[in-house]
């Protein structure tokens, strides 16, 4: 089976499952997350104005909540989403790995979960306590 991304407009994996994230820089150097190619939200500046640049998947939790029913039924619940502030700049949301309790101001990193689709093994990304040594 190989390992894809579950989500490969929003991140790519390498063999061993490390996710990262696709994100853009403008000519200003504003960064956004996720790659798109429909204008930069602070200058206007679209198409091949926007250059595609890799983010590293590590920030900071700066909100955090439970979901206790998700309307999915093939959804488990509960799973806690957190707002991540990257370290590159975008806020973005995500969902922490299972058994990972990160609070406001905590330190978390890009990771991801593998399941099997079929003939696929997918990685679905989630976040998890960054490592000591991460800045």
């Amino acid at each position: 089976m190989t390992l894809t991304s579950a989500q490969p407009e929003l991140y790519s994996v390498d063999d061993s499952g490390t996710p990262v994230l696709k994100g853009l820089t403008d000519p200003d150097g504003n960064v956004f997350f996720p790659f798109q190619q429909y204008g930069s939200e602070a200058t206007g500046a679209y198409g091949d104005q926007l250059t595609a640049i890799d983010l590293a998947g590590t920030g900071t939790v700066t909100a955090r909540a439970e979901v206790h029913h998700h309307p999915s039924a093939d959804i488990p619940t509960p799973f806690t989403v957190a707002a991540i502030e990257l370290d590159e700049g975008p806020l973005i949301r995500g969902v922490l790995a299972d058994g990972v309790t990160a609070s406001v101001g905590d330190r978390v990193q890009a990771i991801t979960v593998v399941v099997d689709r079929g003939e696929v093994r997918a990685a679905e990304l989630r976040f998890a306590l960054a490592s000591k040594e991460q800045p």
